[in-house]
């Protein structure tokens, strides 16, 4: 908590957090820890030679407020390459990247889940939103012949966790709850690790979604 992180759940700590990894990456690398508390975090974009060591009893509670994950970045959904809110936690063409501890993350994935599944499909023509305008505008030369729709629609959750093009990459022993994004190990989705050389290790998944 030397770079100004709450963690009694009343303070959003994104800024904060960020400047934690930003100091840690200057030094050539190092460890972000999370001693026992509740931490409410927008994104987290990870540096090379990062580890976030989430101890026992911390919990690393993702903010639901869809402008905490703008702007938007490069990403990938069902293999294709798009620009959309940036993921819960992201990394892209990086070395030597670790998520460990005892801890809990959780992704507080049931207001994405009732947007994407109720609104967005209940919409009338007129009522597009300002992320759905941005997403457009950035995604208009996309061609996603397997997405049928969901370009057009132009909302798509986050994944939870993206690594783009990244190497040496270890998770292990947290506990993740409730993902915005469907569990996909592969391509775009829950995990996104479009890379070399990762790790799982004793992941515990639990979440109230139906996939």
């Amino acid at each position: 908590m030397d770079y100004g992180a709450i963690n009694d759940s009343t303070e959003i700590n994104t800024k904060a957090i960020a400047k934690a990894i930003d100091a840690a990456a200057e030094e050539g690398g190092g460890t972000v820890y999370f001693p026992a508390g509740k931490y409410i975090t927008g994104p987290i974009h990870f540096k090379s030679n990062i580890t976030l060591f989430i101890d026992a009893g911390a919990e690393l509670h993702f903010s639901d407020n869809f402008d905490d994950y703008l702007p938007m970045v490069k990403s990938r959904w069902e293999g294709t390459e798009v620009t959309n809110f940036s993921p819960l936690i992201y990394g892209d063409g990086l070395e030597n990247i670790a998520i460990v501890g005892r801890g809990l993350i959780d992704g507080h994935g049931k207001k994405w889940w009732g947007y994407s599944e109720v609104t967005i499909r209940e919409q009338k023509e007129g009522e597009e939103t300002k992320w759905q305008k941005e997403f457009k505008r950035l995604n208009k030369d996309v061609l996603a012949p397997d997405l049928p729709g969901w370009i057009e629609r132009g909302f798509l959750r986050p994944p939870f966790i993206q690594f783009l093009n990244c190497n040496n990459i270890q998770i292990k022993d947290i506990k993740i709850q409730n993902p915005r994004s469907c569990i996909r190990f592969s391509r775009g989705g829950f995990m996104a690790l479009v890379t070399p050389g990762w790790t799982l290790r004793e992941i515990r998944i639990s979440t109230t979604q139906r996939f």
